[in-house]
């Protein structure tokens, strides 16, 4: 089924209506336990991205920076939503590929015409420095890294010191058994982070190391600010 023509992407896209596009892309097909690859469920994607939109003025006309974008939803969110710019950084070309798929499926199956400018990139988030994107900073970081609990640890902490290096408020998901340890990073790093929401991730079994067919994990959306 073909969703309808939308030239003109803004905020004035209802959450259903985003959430319809977002459910349509393709999921990268094979997960890399050693990343910590999980899928973002589309609802949430839309939901979220609504919240930074209607609530903080944080997608349309601005830059956005997505860090382990995988598939690319929450690039893809932000350009519907009306983003002037969006790069969608990730170190597996598997997700890279499909992210950019996507992006052409929502250009030739969907009719989508909106003129934000958005590129996936290969690139390992380790890796970034100050001056990559030539020294170019982004209005927002919105993410959601590793939850670096398992094979990467901290690894979700390495993400959000990344964020901050190019954006001043980085909304990013983390599980929320450990938000006390990123309050407690407020003083140390100077920023105020805020728990917008806290969302049920229904993780399916895709690892090996994984026993129970579904799981429900409780995740924090937080907002991160530089002081």
């Amino acid at each position: 089924q073909k969703l309808v023509k939308m030239s003109t992407p803004s905020k004035k896209l209802k959450p259903k209506q985003l959430e319809g596009f977002l459910q349509h892309l393709k999921n990268t097909a094979h997960l890399n336990a050693d990343l910590e690859q999980y899928r973002t469920p589309p609802h949430i994607a839309a939901h979220v991205l609504w919240t930074v939109e209607s609530h903080y003025g944080g997608i349309a006309h601005t830059s956005i920076l997505d860090l382990g974008c995988g598939n690319g939803i929450l690039s893809i969110g932000c350009a519907l939503l009306g983003a002037k710019k969006v790069i969608g950084l990730d170190v597996d070309h598997a997700a890279v590929e499909t992210a950019q798929r996507n992006l052409d499926i929502l250009r030739d199956e969907y009719v989508y015409e909106g003129d934000t400018d958005i590129s996936f990139q290969i690139q390992d988030v380790k890796d970034l420095t100050c001056e990559s994107f030539r020294g170019v900073r982004f209005d927002s970081v919105i993410m959601n890294p590793p939850f670096g609990t398992k094979t990467q640890l901290n690894i979700d902490t390495i993400f959000v010191q990344k964020a901050l290096l190019f954006a001043g408020n980085v909304y990013s998901f983390h599980k929320k058994s450990t938000r006390s340890y990123w309050l407690r990073k407020q003083k140390e790093w100077n920023v105020e982070i805020e728990c917008l929401q806290t969302l049920s991730f229904n993780i399916e079994k895709c690892y090996k190391f994984h026993t129970e067919r579904s799981r429900d994990i409780e995740v924090d959306f937080l907002r991160i600010v530089r002081v």
